[in-house]
């Protein structure tokens, strides 16, 4: 029997427990046609000389002797046969299987249960003109026709009828699963164990490799499904989906959403809140989606005992105007506490909000009158230190990191007077007088003449709002 396809598949199986399937390392074999059918005919036994792997193999496991036929354009051959004598390098094996490749022969058919075949059914051996060649699973063994015939109800595999006609031969276990595996142009195995699987493109790149314990896949899609314990190195894509009036987008976690309040009525939206949600980053857009633009704002109800938390509290409710929002589930595996709000970002807004302003500094000099009582209190975003000095009465000197600004000019002050003037019952105002490196004066007063007092401070970066020009 010829083939229309041959698939390769390294460690197709290891046999019998402790038996192996190797290829001889030996020069490549070079009979005719019909000499290699005469080997490779099942029981036949041949003893094989230069095998230079010899001393790897045992009795009992499969050997495969390549080779090409001569007589057919040297298309390549594969023998398997077990191995029942070892001598040196010399390897005598009784044939299982002998397959040509490169010739079109028939397909396999089954294997199928003999009870699933009705009476009066054909079966082809594969013989010179037919499609098939049948293999039926009848009594536990797989039987392989080799004389077409049609069922009867007393023809069954190892009955007197098959004795008699030669209909049935007890199918090798190696010859089926090669036939199926290696001949058929689609092979659907429920159970197959298996050392090392290879899958390769046209080009022979192997982008698909199950070896070692370990799974490596060059290319490919996966839809759906769940993974754990991943990690993953590089970009993920995760496309926008429009939600309906609840997000039932669980594999997107990029979802947008339309708000519409033009007749005063919130857009109320529903959100998962299952264990599942836990440790998930969602994205909620609601902005446009097509030619629709969102108008006002949305909101989205927390259900009883879980909750929104966004600003150091816990909220009932989330809403939405047009910006982006970013959150993540936060919960135990049994239980689910509610949406961790990341952060908001406005996008497109029909009014304007405006940059963030980014403190370096904030603090409070507490005024008197000597440096003896004079100090300061601040944090910084560096953990910098910031010192004070009384130059006169009524003028105190901050000192700040001078490698904060590029220019002292982009030191920007905010000042709130504290308090009284000291040992006075006015109100404080305080007023930035002048800028240096490294620091910058304020003056104090309750009037048109300074007195000495307390006041609070916000240093900032003016050339943070720069890039946005």
């Amino acid at each position: 029997m010829g083939c229309a396809i041959t698939r390769i598949v390294k460690f197709l199986r290891t046999g019998e427990k402790g038996n192996s399937l190797i290829t001889a390392v030996t020069e490549l074999r070079r009979y005719t046609q019909a000499q290699w059918q005469a080997y490779g005919k099942v029981g036949t036994e041949i003893n094989w000389t230069g095998i230079n792997n010899a001393s790897d193999m045992k009795i009992g496991d499969t050997i495969v002797i390549n080779g090409v036929v001569t007589d057919k354009e040297n298309i390549s051959v594969s023998l398997y046969g077990t191995i029942v004598a070892i001598n040196g390098t010399s390897v005598k094996e009784r044939a299982t299987v002998l397959i040509i490749s490169g010739e079109r022969g028939p397909a396999l058919r089954g294997p199928q249960a003999w009870s699933d075949c009705a009476v009066g059914y054909v079966f082809q051996s594969g013989a010179n003109g037919e499609e098939y060649k049948d293999i039926v699973l009848y009594g536990n063994n797989y039987y392989s026709c080799i004389k077409s015939h049609t069922k009867t109800a007393s023809n069954n595999p190892g009955s007197a009828t098959d004795t008699n006609s030669g209909l049935w031969k007890l199918a090798d276990k190696l010859e089926m699963v090669a036939t199926k595996i290696l001949l058929a142009q689609y092979a659907l195995v429920k159970n197959l164990g298996v050392e090392t699987i290879d899958m390769k493109d046209a080009d022979g790149n192997i982008i698909f490799q199950a070896k070692d314990g370990n799974v490596t896949c060059n290319s490919g899609t996966f839809t759906n499904g769940t993974f754990t314990n991943v990690k993953v190195i590089g970009s993920i894509r995760n496309p926008f989906n429009l939600a309906n009036d609840s997000f039932d987008t669980d594999y997107s976690d990029n979802v947008a959403m339309l708000s519409d309040d033009r007749n005063a009525w919130l857009t109320a939206y529903s959100m998962p809140w299952d264990v599942s949600q836990s440790g998930r980053r969602l994205t909620i857009v609601n902005y446009k989606w097509g030619s629709t633009l969102a108008s006002g704002k949305a909101s989205i109800n927390a259900p009883s005992g879980k909750y929104f938390f966004e600003d150091g509290i816990k909220k009932n409710k989330l809403k939405i105007s047009r910006e982006i929002i970013e959150m993540t589930g936060y919960g135990t595996t049994t239980e689910f506490y509610g949406w961790i709000v990341l952060n908001r970002t406005d996008l497109v807004t029909s009014q304007k909000y405006g940059h963030c302003l980014k403190a370096l500094a904030v603090g409070t000099v507490s005024g008197g009158n000597s440096n003896n009582n004079t100090s300061i209190t601040s944090n910084t975003f560096d953990g910098s230190t910031l010192t004070v000095s009384r130059q006169s009465e009524g003028l105190y000197r901050v000192y700040y990191p001078s490698a904060w600004f590029a220019y002292s000019s982009n030191c920007r002050v905010i000042l709130t007077g504290r308090g009284v003037c000291y040992g006075e019952i006015s109100p404080v105002k305080a007023t930035m007088h002048s800028l240096g490196n490294g620091y910058f004066d304020v003056v104090v007063s309750d009037d048109a003449t300074r007195n000495d007092g307390s006041f609070d401070f916000i240093i900032y970066n003016g050339s943070d709002f720069d890039i946005l020009k």
